[in-house]
């Protein structure tokens, strides 16, 4: 039951200026205050401008769920590309600032925007992260990348990756070359596993985490290993890490058709870290229905 002031719901009641926080017609609650919004949900809300009801809660949610999964720490540039726009979906949900030193997106190429994130053309298109390993992890701290796709790609493209000469390749990819496999890198060859029965197909939560030292993991939607190296080698190129394509040597390319909803950047996470944040993930983007 609602307080209506007459058709139009009361979204606040005050008394002075102190906000009432329910209201009950003799034992019957008939009216409750909206929970506050966890304060860095709202300081993404603010700068994206987002105001709609869904994705506001999923936002706050997801929030409180990468502090509960003890990742918010963590987590350097997280993209939940929301809102359907290439203004709203470049801002980092760490640090919502316009500027390239936050992490921001930089879109290359014309890019699909919509409410089921973003999608690539194959051609042109590339994100850039503003995101390096070399300035922004070390061996002390590890590092992970985390990425969801929900529209598969073609083959031969890249979905989060790159290259420089002497630090070999870097990145996570789904599928390559007609195959089923997912891989994942730091710099001394890729760790693969198999994804399932049919080639360029896969679509869900794909991450990877090396934990500074040797060990490289790689994770999948539900939070459960797939591969690991103890023996890898952790390189720490300063090429950009971008979406939907790979730096090779400072150039854009490897360009993939693939369609995204989320992804992020950072330091180590442990395999149940891994687990509850690909939870969280799921949960975001299934509030979305996407």
């Amino acid at each position: 039951m609602a307080i209506r002031q007459g058709t139009t719901s009361l979204t606040g009641i005050y008394m002075g200026a102190t906000e009432v926080q329910k209201v009950y017609q003799g034992t019957d609650l008939i009216y409750s205050a909206a929970a506050p919004l966890d304060p860095d949900a709202q300081a993404f809300l603010t700068a994206t401008g987002i105001t709609d009801a869904t994705e506001t809660s999923a936002i706050n949610q997801l929030v409180l769920d990468m502090k509960g999964a003890g990742v918010w720490t963590k987590v350097q540039a997280a993209y939940p590309l929301v809102g359907g726009t290439a203004t709203t979906q470049k801002y980092n949900l760490m640090d919502p600032q316009d500027t390239d030193a936050a992490f921001r997106l930089t879109w290359n190429g014309t890019w699909i925007h919509n409410s089921d994130g973003i999608k690539g053309d194959g051609s042109t298109t590339t994100a850039v992260t503003n995101w390096n390993p070399a300035a922004n992890v070390t061996s002390s701290t590890g590092c992970h990348l985390v990425l969801t796709t929900n529209v598969a790609k073609t083959n031969g493209q890249y979905d989060m990756a790159g290259a420089q000469s002497g630090f070999g390749d870097w990145g996570i990819i789904v599928g390559y070359l007609g195959n089923n496999n997912g891989y994942a890198n730091t710099g001394s060859g890729w760790l693969t596993g198999t994804l399932g029965a049919t080639p360029n197909a896969y679509v869900g939560t794909m991450a990877m985490s090396h934990d500074g030292t040797s060990t490289l993991t790689s994770f999948w939607p539900d939070g459960t290993q797939l591969a690991q190296s103890t023996s890898h080698t952790f390189n720490l190129p300063t090429y950009d890490i971008p979406i939907g394509g790979a730096d090779i040597n400072g150039t854009l390319e490897r360009w993939a058709n693939a369609g995204y909803s989320f992804s992020s950047l950072g330091e180590y996470l442990t395999n149940s870290q891994m687990a509850d944040y690909t939870t969280a993930i799921d949960t975001y983007n299934t509030a979305l229905s996407r």
